[in-house]
């Protein structure tokens, strides 16, 4: 998700288009210098998370 999606959804609020959307919660991770659009594994979120600049 681009940072101009990112604006536009806060922009607009929680949008429901089908049932899974209840559940998800978006979560932001642009401090950690993740690359968008590419699966992340936990472990990997963990180190990213736990580890110092």
């Amino acid at each position: 998700m681009n940072k101009q999606k990112v604006l536009e959804l806060s922009n607009k609020g929680l949008e429901l288009n089908k049932p899974e959307d209840i559940l998800k919660t978006p979560m932001v991770f642009e401090f950690l210098g993740l690359k968008e659009n590419k699966p992340i594994l936990e472990k990997e979120l963990e180190y990213k998370l736990i580890t110092p600049y």
